[in-house]
């Protein structure tokens, strides 16, 4: 009886596995996805959906691409297709128009119904007829202001300007994101430019050409696309020295979402751990004050790499150099708007190893969102930091 029972679960595992997906409209797919009960979680069943492509976001990137659909052409985006496979023989980057079938599972994330990592097939290329402008930082940034939010021209850009900062860079997928500066402090953030490897990384000062896609994201003016470095810089690049206070206020008066072109030199205490050290990244995060009888919990290290055998702890005095960032995102659903004042993936040293014999350096201070609202948990208890909301 057993094995009977065995084999049948068996049949059945193996009859689930290879039903044929369940054919769907983008609306239909949509409202299943909204009406799943758990956010971030997908669906069991698999499922097939038809549909033309009616906005295209970010390039193609290991052969996958993020863009949106509809039941029509257009420009409506109904359901999004995010980080789907390409087919191995046509792994050119998706058109307003094409005519596309993904398959996979179905998924909201927040309000965005969507479908993760599903295989692309494609239909039908649509004729589209792309120019291409070389233009400066300045006809850029203004091109994308007549853009509509989140979306990216059809077509392709060509700017070659100085760097002004480096702001985030991914050594796996090599890519970087960069500042271009126009003469009228206008910022052309240059997103997850592919310059083909870490090897290729382009650093302040260099001179780099970038073709591609113009993108309005909020408040920021983007290109998105290929880059090179075409002549490296000799900029001696000048540091200003601050403790964490005073970094906070320099990154308060930054306009939302930008980083600054000056590069600080932060030296203060470790008064919280903001993300644990991962050991796939290399990095932790942690927040820093001017002194720890007196701790803030408003200045943080994000993604900082640090050495694996000798991280950083609450109480220690260290030193990160970098750009520092206003992140901020904008009010959405029941989130507020959020604020974070941060030094992003900059260097890291000790000023002091050992944690310092305070009251709170034997606290294990750990950073949590309760009700919107900052609270640092230590030994003693919760520690509510007013008016404070972190991702």
């Amino acid at each position: 009886m057993k094995k009977i029972f065995t084999v049948c679960a068996a049949l059945v595992a193996a009859m689930t596995l290879s039903a044929e997906p369940i054919v769907k409209t983008c609306a239909e797919a949509a409202a299943i996805a909204l009406a799943l009960p758990e956010n971030n979680v997908p669906t069991e069943e698999v499922y097939s959906i038809t549909g033309y492509v009616t906005n295209v976001v970010g390039a193609v990137s290991k052969g996958q691409q993020t863009f949106w659909m509809d039941d029509e052409k257009g420009d409506k985006k109904t359901f999004e297709s995010y980080y789907c496979n390409l087919p191995a023989d046509d792994q050119n980057t998706l058109n307003v128009g094409d005519q596309v079938k993904i398959v996979g599972k179905i998924m909201k994330y927040n309000t965005t119904p969507e479908m993760k990592n599903g295989d692309i097939t494609i239909i039908e290329r649509a004729v589209v007829k792309r120019d291409t402008f070389t233009v400066t930082t300045c006809e850029a940034y203004d091109e994308c202001t007549s853009l509509d939010d989140g979306d990216a021209s059809v077509d392709i850009f060509i700017v070659k300007d100085e760097v002004v900062s480096v702001d985030d860079a991914n050594e796996n997928y090599g890519w970087q994101n960069i500042t271009f500066k126009c003469e009228d402090e206008k910022l052309l953030v240059g997103y997850h430019i592919d310059f083909g490897g870490k090897d290729n990384f382009c650093a302040v000062g260099d001179t780099v050409e970038i073709i591609g896609n113009l993108k309005k994201y909020g408040e920021k003016m983007e290109i998105e696309g290929k880059g090179k470095v075409v002549a490296k810089g000799q900029v001696v690049v000048d540091t200003i020295e601050v403790v964490p206070s005073k970094a906070y206020e320099v990154g308060m008066a930054l306009a939302n979402g930008t980083t600054s072109t000056d590069v600080y030199v932060v030296t203060g205490y470790v008064d919280s751990i903001a993300s644990a050290y991962s050991e796939q990244y290399k990095n932790m995060s942690f927040f820093m004050c001017d002194d720890m009888a007196n701790p803030t919990y408003d200045f943080e290290a994000f993604q900082i790499t640090v050495p694996a055998d000798n991280q950083p702890k609450v109480g220690d005095k260290v030193k990160v150099t970098g750009n520092i960032l206003h992140y901020y995102a904008a009010a959405k659903d029941d989130k507020p708007e959020l604020h974070t004042i941060e030094i992003k993936k900059g260097d890291f040293e000790f000023v002091a190893e050992t944690a310092l014999p305070s009251v709170k350096a034997g606290h294990k201070a750990v950073k949590s969102l309760v009700n919107g609202q900052l609270v640092i948990m230590t030994e003693e208890g919760a520690v509510n930091v007013l008016g404070t909301v972190v991702r």
